[in-house]
């Protein structure tokens, strides 16, 4: 398994001056549908150039540079991170429970290709930023700028959550990995199909990959966990594995543990 790709150069640009408050510039992007804010990425399309995240010490981190070039096969796991301590009793500390019941699905996955450095698993967790009941200030991460302390506040106070549950953490671990990236305004999987879950005042641009990652077919308000299958040049391999509702009702699984291997069994051997 190889560990997250760390570029020579990391970008020094902050939360604020990384809000996404710039116009959009001219981009070479993947063929996308659009239908109001619905995109999608297709097999064969390469992710845009211009998505990115955040790490722990919030700096802004493009996702083609995070990806490992010698890699065959990419894990982009975009999952949901941890709720406030004591907000929740359960869940092992997740607000999500799709995120938490399939969680041993990924630690399988971490498991079965630890010593496979044709394999990179890249998980992104995001916040609960269309609810408010986590024990945040869901409006925070949607509708103020990035230079905004109730912004940053926020964002700190998921980080430092999140990182509490991490493999390595100790007890409290339930995410497998030991080092995680942040999306804290769910621009990967932005819900685009709802005017009422689009962001406001102070988010800045809204970009048009924005919600890319989140399948058309996917009729979730979040749609954590997703799982996309990338190559070592950021492209589609396959459709994304999404779905997975335990929560209900009704309940739905739309993949399982022996699906995602046989998918990237094959294509390591097609490597």
């Amino acid at each position: 398994m190889r560990p997250t790709a760390i570029p020579s150069i990391i970008a020094t640009v902050g939360v604020c001056l990384a809000s996404g408050c710039a116009a959009p510039s001219a981009q070479r992007g993947p063929a996308i549908e659009t239908s109001g804010r619905a995109v999608r990425l297709r097999i064969g399309d390469r992710i845009p150039e211009r998505a990115f995240v955040y790490d722990s010490g919030m700096v802004r981190r493009e996702l083609l540079d995070l990806i490992d070039r010698d890699a065959s096969v990419v894990v982009l796991e975009i999952m949901a991170g941890a709720a406030v301590p004591g907000a929740i009793p359960d869940r092992g500390g997740l607000w999500c429970e799709d995120t938490y019941n399939d969680a041993p699905l990924a630690n399988f996955l971490v498991h079965r290709y630890a010593n496979d450095d044709r394999v990179q698993f890249l998980p992104v967790v995001v916040p609960p930023v269309y609810h408010g009941d986590f024990g945040y200030d869901r409006a925070a991460f949607m509708t103020t700028a990035g230079c905004d302390p109730r912004f940053i506040g926020e964002f700190d106070k998921f980080i430092s959550a999140t990182e509490r549950v991490l493999s390595g953490s100790g007890k409290a671990a339930v995410i497998p990995y030991s080092h995680v990236y942040y999306d804290p305004r769910n621009r990967l999987l932005l819900n685009g199909r709802r005017a009422d879950l689009l962001p406001g005042p102070g988010y800045g641009t809204l970009e048009g990959w924005e919600g890319c990652f989140k399948s058309p077919a996917d009729g979730q308000t979040y749609g954590t966990p997703t799982i996309w299958l990338l190559s070592g040049d950021a492209v589609v391999l396959r459709e994304p594995f999404f779905g997975n509702v335990y929560e209900g009702p009704p309940q739905q699984l739309n993949y399982t543990i022996r699906d995602v291997v046989a998918a990237i069994d094959s294509l390591l051997d097609r490597s």
